[in-house]
């Protein structure tokens, strides 16, 4: 097993950090919900691309599903269920979003070994990575 995994949000959380740059020595995974439409997606697909050959992070997942306001754990093409298939082979994995609905679905889903911050700023992101 892994030691520790972080996965990240990309909008307004690893997208504060430049593609090259190191964000831990942990295996980062970004998570990024993208909507099922629009130009976003490829922009998003790019930059991901981008920061796996850079090697700041390991793998990007695009996700498609979000459940404002609904509670249904691990459904199928959230982020929670992303981090539930995910984290079956880490020992604790680290979860930094800027959306409280994407905190609560994945603390809601019951997975002990998930730690989850609501981060707002570059700085925050910072203290917690030198923190695990």
């Amino acid at each position: 097993m892994a030691k520790i995994s972080v996965y990240f949000d990309f909008h307004g959380v690893s997208d504060l950090f430049a593609e090259s740059e190191k964000l831990t020595s942990s295996k980062c995974v970004i998570i990024s919900f993208v909507g099922k439409k629009g130009a976003r997606r490829e922009q998003v697909r790019k930059s991901l691309l981008d920061r796996i050959r850079s090697g700041q992070i390991f793998a990007g997942v695009l996700v498609f599903t979000r459940l404002k306001g609904e509670m249904i754990s691990r459904c199928v093409g959230t982020k929670a269920w992303v981090i539930s298939v995910l984290s079956k082979k880490v020992d604790k994995a680290i979860f930094l979003d800027d959306s409280s609905d994407h905190i609560e679905l994945v603390k809601f889903s019951n997975l002990p070994y998930v730690a989850t911050h609501l981060v707002k700023t570059r700085e925050e992101i910072s203290k917690l990575l030198k923190q695990n």
